[in-house]
């Protein structure tokens, strides 16, 4: 549904007071998540070493080819990312990209229309020279806040763990980056299943992550299972602003010395 206004309503809940219009009336904004609908010109000789790729439509239907025919999976939902190896022509002349899924290990088929590729100039490091920077978590706010020596130079709303803990406090450092994960748990009344995350950063060897997040739109609150939730745009500017930094053509870089993050109360 398209949004048609958005506006500043009651001041409750106070982190999160804006109201959008759509053809169904008004709702609040932390149960829609605003997309759009671009498609895209299909790319169809695939670089050797594959070819990131973001979600540029609400959602593509992603296939699972077998011997007994095609199987529908999950949704590549907007914002997700992917790293596409193959692309061809099928019936009606309609390009289809295949990626491998990191988790499962399968290869899935989305339509290439639904999908842009990320190019290496989206991802050039920002402020690469200063050495000098440092993240700090406020879990009462909600906030992130970035800096250059002591001076911030980005600040934006954020959802971490629902639970007392499930964020960590203390002192980290982004270790592991990828910019994409099939982030998914099995534990009973803990289950999520979330392919494609964009723009992951790890602090610790647990999973605890800032990553970006399609699946809801309630910055300001405890919300995630313990990762700190960001939206996909404030998730790829922490992604490349941090250190260490990830070539276009890599998924996966760790380090030891990579930015400070502290978690604080």
């Amino acid at each position: 549904m398209d949004i048609l206004e958005e506006k500043v309503g009651d001041p409750e809940p106070t982190h999160n007071p804006i109201w959008l219009l759509t053809e169904k009336g008004w709702l609040h904004s932390a149960f829609v998540q605003p997309v759009r609908n671009i498609l895209n010109q299909p790319v169809q000789k695939i670089p050797s070493a594959g070819m990131l790729s973001e979600v540029t439509v609400p959602y593509s239907q992603a296939w699972w080819v077998t011997d007994r025919g095609w199987k529908r999976v999950f949704r590549c939902y907007y914002g997700s990312t992917y790293w596409v190896y193959y692309a061809f022509s099928g019936v009606n002349g309609v390009i289809w990209y295949q990626f491998l899924d990191d988790r499962t290990k399968e290869s899935y088929l989305v339509q290439g229309e639904h999908l842009r590729p990320v190019t290496a100039e989206e991802l050039t490091p920002i402020s690469p020279e200063n050495q000098d920077k440092h993240i700090e978590i406020d879990l009462t706010k909600q906030r992130l806040v970035a800096f250059e020596g002591s001076r911030p130079v980005f600040s934006t709303r954020t959802a971490t763990g629902y639970f007392e803990g499930d964020t960590p406090m203390g002192e980290f450092r982004v270790e592991r980056k990828t910019p994409t994960r099939h982030m998914a748990s099995d534990l009973q009344g803990n289950e999520f299943d979330l392919p494609g995350v964009p723009w992951v950063c790890y602090i610790s060897w647990t999973g605890v992550s800032f990553h970006g997040t399609y699946w809801h739109n309630n910055y300001g609150t405890p919300q995630s299972h313990g990762c700190i939730n960001l939206t996909p745009e404030a998730a790829k500017w922490v992604y490349r602003w941090t250190d260490p930094f990830v070539p276009l053509d890599d998924d996966y870089v760790e380090s030891g010395s990579g930015t400070r993050v502290a978690v604080f109360k």
